[in-house]
């Protein structure tokens, strides 16, 4: 998928990224780079409708116009071609009406592939042969019927239900022993949609973290540790920025099979990626089973750029190997919030750096910090 002349779409670059910022789904940050980089962090809603024309709610748009900037952060300057934060159709069929050809693009047969493998039922299938490793913990399911789905909370009594296809941390619903009418609904259009619901217990968890790895050429590099926080939900927050090193000290204190799993993800990914490149991250848990700390290897696989990465990448890149922060994703309700507290923040922690504008029409931004 290289790019031919990227040069011929230089002149409309900053036109295309007002232009499909306001009006679509569409977000494109690429100047003076040889690639053309695509913020389209709507991917995972766009994979679950699978529709050449999806477009994203209003208030996803709005994010990824105020995030727009973000592949500013982790973009190769040495890598021609096309990198969005994930592919869809939704995607490739904007990026030909944009003037691509079919030549640069994935073809539907790889589109088909990239999708079934970004469904949760690639991470249920990974958990079952991570769990031969000693020292793991982990159950998940994916359930075709309504019935299996009650059979499995009988057993359990605390369980989160996924969708097959959502996004990281969304798409999600607890059960506690007893099916709510509106989780119910909610389990029944999910059935309907996408023919299916994984289905694990709840676990007492101790951390987040996640394994990022590069995949291409059929080859799986191994890219870093990624340390996060989520909100009683799921729901991603913020992610640690601290060397790799420091991040593997620190779970590796929890006396958890680390290498073992990096090296089993990397042997059974790879091959099951095979022709298709891509960024991926697989997040995992630290949970306490009765007393004893078990690695939980696989509660999801992001098939795409994501935040963790990101982290990574970035303070690979600009900051130094004793420093110890935090890289936050906000969202402000309220139009000029945003910028209240960026100026706020910029007066009060010298360590603060937004890396996203902000005006007084800004909802969503990405910052950094330092300060304890």
């Amino acid at each position: 998928m290289q790019i031919s002349s990227l040069q011929r779409y230089e002149y409309f670059f900053d036109f295309c990224h007002i232009y499909f910022a306001n009006r679509t789904n569409f977000y494109i940050f690429v100047k003076n780079m040889s690639g053309l980089y695509i913020f389209n962090a709507d991917n995972d809603m766009a994979l679950a409708h699978n529709e050449p024309y999806y477009v994203a709610p209003a208030k996803i748009r709005k994010m990824m116009a105020d995030l727009a900037d973000l592949p500013r952060w982790y973009a190769d300057m040495n890598a021609e071609g096309v990198h969005p934060w994930g592919w869809s159709r939704a995607l490739v069929n904007k990026l030909e009406h944009m003037g691509l050809s079919c030549e640069e693009l994935p073809n539907d047969e790889w589109l088909q592939r990239y999708r079934q493998l970004s469904s949760r039922a690639t991470a249920v299938n990974l958990l079952g042969f991570l769990r031969c490793i000693t020292g793991t913990c982990g159950i998940s399911v994916l359930c075709k019927t309504c019935e299996e789905v009650m059979r499995f909370v009988r057993l359990h009594q605390h369980v989160i239900m996924k969708a097959p296809w959502s996004g990281s941390g969304k798409g999600l619903q607890q059960v506690h022993g007893i099916m709510t009418p509106s989780v119910q609904g909610w389990m029944n259009r999910i059935m309907n949609e996408q023919g299916a619901v994984v289905c694990e217990p709840l676990y007492n968890k101790v951390c987040d973290f996640a394994m990022e790895f590069i995949h291409t050429n059929n080859e799986m590099r191994f890219a870093g540790y990624s340390l996060f926080e989520t909100d009683g939900s799921g729901k991603y927050k913020e992610n640690v920025l601290a060397s790799d090193n420091y991040i593997a000290d620190k779970l590796k204190g929890y006396g958890i099979p680390l290498d073992m799993t990096r090296t089993l993800i990397a042997r059974l990914l790879g091959s099951w990626l095979q022709g298709i490149d891509t960024p991926l991250g697989v997040d995992m848990m630290v949970c306490d089973c009765g007393g004893e700390l078990r690695l939980h290897p696989c509660v999801e696989i992001n098939l795409r750029m994501n935040m963790g990465l990101l982290s990574r990448i970035y303070f690979d890149r600009h900051c130094e190997p004793h420093q110890v922060g935090r890289l936050v994703v906000e969202y402000y309700p309220e139009r000029g919030m945003a910028l209240c507290e960026h100026e706020r923040m910029g007066e009060k922690d010298p360590t603060y750096r937004s890396l996203t504008k902000v005006n007084n029409d800004t909802q969503g931004q990405v910052y950094v910090s330092f300060s304890n």
